[in-house]
């Protein structure tokens, strides 16, 4: 699926996603058409911080 790919991605960069995060592309996904939006999720200078423990 293609949040799942998304999510490979930013792992790929030792990010790991709360779930709260993975909501939230999960509806970026589904509001927009998937090929933008995952275009998007590759290209831009977007950080998403680890959740402090």
């Amino acid at each position: 699926m293609m949040i799942n790919t998304v999510c490979n991605i930013y792992d790929t960069f030792n990010v790991r996603l709360s779930e709260y995060v993975r909501d939230l592309i999960r509806e970026y996904l589904s509001i927009f058409q998937r090929d933008r939006a995952l275009n998007l999720a590759c290209t831009h200078d977007l950080v998403i911080a680890k959740p402090k423990d």
